[in-house]
């Protein structure tokens, strides 16, 4: 067996020139699209062609533009492929190098604003193009425990329970918040509620860690049915099985979809969900994390 101890080396530089020359369809005006002289372009190729043992373009020159082989067509996409995963490589150590966080987890339940979550993420990616992101959107009794297993880095949340130890939390305001039951709840037609009504009738709830479900302050009735998201809270409000206490903008936003009725009580100017960022500790400092505090403060505190 022969073993052979050449080495390929397929440079960046050749596929840009090769994936060039096929979409501009001659080597000058490649020439012109990369800002170099057209004798480059050709060694370009022609090293790209010694590289890989293939002949990459018909020079029978019966055309003025330069058409692909059979070889050639049948590479392109693979250079392309190739060429993409360079760039991705080097803005990857490009972002290592300046002290950017490579990857990061948000966790971003559906509570806020669209708008203001939309400009959020947008501005974020944007800003940060070398990161790998991920958005999920846990329980929110869930995510000082998916913070602290190291599974989430930031986290934007309502609940108002205690964090522990490595936690920082930044305060950012209040959302207003509104009781809704479905049209034909018996509550939708009283024309007076206050703390005795709402204490007797079921009440869909945030669900809470074992240890804190006495503490939570906008639990209201003696009878609470526990959920986990609010997308969850709506669907039970549509089934008839109970009021909930929900932000305005979601009530808003969903009143239609879910056939929702604001209900009017003489606790509604108290009505508050207290919301806030969290992170671990040790990311104060980091690059992303700072960026994010920073936007949080000017755009969306109180």
């Amino acid at each position: 067996m022969h073993i052979s101890d050449r080495v390929t080396m397929i440079a960046p530089n050749q596929l840009k020139a090769f994936l060039t020359v096929v979409e501009a369809g001659s080597m000058s005006k490649a020439a012109k699209k990369l800002f170099c002289s057209q004798s480059t372009i050709s060694r370009l190729i022609e090293q790209l062609e010694d590289e890989t043992g293939l002949s990459l373009f018909d020079r029978s020159f019966t055309s003025k533009r330069l058409t692909l082989t059979e070889h050639g067509q049948i590479i392109q996409l693979r250079c392309k492929q190739t060429l993409d995963i360079f760039n991705e490589l080097e803005s990857f150590c490009h972002g290592l190098s300046t002290g950017v966080e490579p990857e990061l987890t948000i966790a971003l339940p559906q509570l806020f604003d669209k708008k203001q979550t939309k400009q959020l993420v947008a501005k974020l990616v944007s800003q940060f193009p070398t990161t790998q992101f991920s958005f999920v959107e846990p329980s929110v009794n869930r995510i000082i425990s998916l913070i602290e297993r190291g599974k989430v880095d930031f986290a934007l949340n309502i609940m108002t329970m205690e964090y522990g130890n490595g936690i920082t939390s930044l305060g950012l305001g209040t959302i207003p918040a509104c009781f809704v039951c479905h049209p034909e709840h018996p509550l939708a037609n009283k024309e007076i509620i206050d703390l005795q009504v709402l204490e007797s009738y079921r009440q869909i709830a945030f669900s809470m860690p074992v240890g804190q479900r006495n503490k939570e302050e906008l639990n209201f009735s003696r009878t609470i049915i526990e959920a986990e998201t609010i997308q969850q809270h709506l669907l039970l409000v549509n089934a008839g099985v109970g009021y909930a206490l929900v932000p305005e903008v979601i009530y808003l936003n969903n009143k239609d979809e879910y056939d929702l009725v604001k209900l009017e009580t003489e606790l509604d100017r108290r009505l508050v969900y207290a919301y806030h960022a969290l992170y671990p500790q040790a990311n104060h400092t980091k690059s992303i994390n700072h960026w994010l505090c920073e936007y949080l403060k000017v755009q969306w505190q109180q």
